[in-house]
């Protein structure tokens, strides 16, 4: 019957209930949602009552299968093992608004923080507001992080504004390494705590926005100014060296030649300086 259900052969599994003893597993639930097969799902489930999973309602969740799950909670409510908190995290991951809705309103297992962590971090801004406003569990300083790199303002913008989790300094960097130059002047300028500017400035070496690193290092020496000028901030910044040899390799030549002149740097290690020597045609 497992076999036949997967397959949708519908009469097959009808036989064999109606002529077998034998039933089926809760594999046949799980194949056939996961084949789309509607009306067995609707037989196993309504005849044969055959055995449900975990795993079946996963499926069904990630078919964004609506009516199915409805099904299974009219039929399996209170089956130990069946739902879990990660059901609704899968959701929010996935984007299906509507099964967050249900699985709040229906269920009481609730969800973790990697509902309202994955929303953020995939860009699903109704579902972000919908378990902000109607759950408890809130998130991590994971949510702005990916939600930064990722590149979705609105949701920076909305925890920013309404949550009390913060970042860490990963958000501004893997901004300015994939090249949202918004959010990262959003971080700056808002965010200060959180920001580690060296740490963003060797990420953003690679990207194709200039205006990024150079915005980047520009505020770098402003900082520093006050402690002791260029000389300082050149023995603050460890990474100033590995920044050179990204943007060499990755063919910045003016922002190779930025870095070298504003910090006087005469020496790097033997195989860096031949790329920058290359790169000047030296």
């Amino acid at each position: 019957m497992d076999a036949a259900s997967g397959n949708n052969h519908i009469d097959v599994v009808k036989f064999l209930y109606e002529h077998r003893s034998e039933g089926a597993t809760s594999l046949a639930i799980h194949q056939a949602i996961e084949s789309g097969h509607t009306e067995m799902v609707e037989y196993l489930v309504q005849v044969v009552k055959s055995e449900c999973s975990s795993a079946a309602v996963r499926m069904a969740i990630e078919k964004g299968r609506l009516d199915i799950l409805s099904l299974l909670h009219d039929y399996y409510p209170n089956n130990s093992g069946v739902w879990t908190r990660s059901d609704m995290n899968l959701a929010a991951k996935l984007g299906h608004f509507e099964i967050v809705k249900f699985l709040h309103e229906h269920r009481q297992e609730g969800c973790t923080v990697k509902a309202l962590d994955n929303a953020c971090k995939y860009g699903f801004m109704d579902i972000v507001k919908f378990l902000h406003e109607h759950r408890q569990e809130g998130c991590t300083t994971k949510a702005l992080n990916k939600a930064s790199k990722k590149g979705f303002m609105d949701i920076v913008l909305f925890l920013h504004q309404h949550r009390t989790e913060g970042g860490t300094y990963k958000a501004m960097s893997d901004a300015a390494q994939y090249g949202h130059f918004e959010i990262l002047k959003f971080l700056y300028n808002n965010r200060r705590q959180e920001v580690n500017v060296a740490d963003a400035i060797e990420l953003s070496c690679c990207n194709q926005r200039n205006e990024i690193p150079l915005f980047l290092l520009d505020i770098f020496i402003k900082e520093k100014e006050d402690i002791g000028g260029l000389k300082a901030a050149r023995l603050q910044l460890d990474n100033i060296e590995s920044a050179i040899i990204i943007s060499s390799i990755c063919g910045h030549l003016e922002y190779v030649k930025y870095l070298v002149s504003t910090f006087n740097i005469t020496t790097l290690e033997k195989d860096s300086i031949y790329e920058i020597k290359y790169l000047y045609g030296k």
